[in-house]
């Protein structure tokens, strides 16, 4: 019975001794390192970086607000010269002088045509032609099946769709000469915007050099 106590003993002891040599085996974690190495991936803002124009690229778009431009004229002269000119335009009064009086008249029928007015007078127009007819019997001027009113019909579509297709096209032009104005504005406020910018930095830079001279 002694002999299988101390065989138990032995064997107890054996498993605490290697416990510490199988905890020295484990690898174990550096200080230094993080829990989760997904963390020190740098993250990537996904937007690319923009890329900064060249002198002749600023100068063509400069030449879209201002002509006579120089390679030779600075900065200030150049914001000078946009500064001085307006390039905002009040394109509905321009272009309502300058529109003829058939185009003033396209702008018109195309504008009834498209309304409930035009809708509602027109069936109106449809039925009292139908039913009046109706009402003279023998004495009717186009009698059913109304062979006269499909004509006035076909005459006023075929008239009808140039003249809306002419209000649509001056629409277009005029949408056009909108987004080239709104361009021009936007561009011009940019340009003014980077300057105003770039003369702030130099001015908390110059301010950041005077601190630096002060004795303290």
């Amino acid at each position: 019975m002694s002999k299988g106590k101390n065989t138990k003993k032995a064997g107890r002891q054996g498993t605490r001794d290697a416990a510490p040599d199988n905890a020295a085996m484990t690898p174990s974690k550096s200080s230094g390192a993080p829990d989760n190495p997904v963390e020190t991936l740098p993250k990537s803002s996904g937007a690319p970086a923009e890329k900064s124009l060249t002198t002749d690229e600023k100068l063509d778009l400069v030449r879209v607000l201002v002509d006579n431009v120089a390679e030779d004229f600075n900065e200030e002269d150049i914001l000078h010269m946009m500064l001085e000119k307006k390039v905002s335009v009040d394109l509905e009064r321009s272009l309502h002088a300058a529109s003829t009086f058939g185009q003033r008249t396209a702008d018109k029928i195309a504008k009834f045509a498209g309304s409930w007015g035009f809708i509602f007078s027109f069936t109106a127009l449809l039925l009292f032609w139908m039913f009046g007819n109706n009402m003279m019997k023998d004495h009717a001027f186009d009698a059913y099946p109304y062979i006269l009113l499909n004509l006035v019909l076909s005459c006023v579509a075929a008239v009808q769709a140039p003249l809306i297709m002419m209000s649509q096209n001056r629409r277009e032009e005029r949408d056009r000469e909108q987004a080239e104005n709104a361009y021009k504005v936007n561009l011009k406020s940019e340009f003014i915007l980077e300057d105003l910018h770039k003369k702030m930095d130099r001015i908390l830079e110059n301010q950041a050099k005077l601190l630096e001279k002060e004795p303290h």
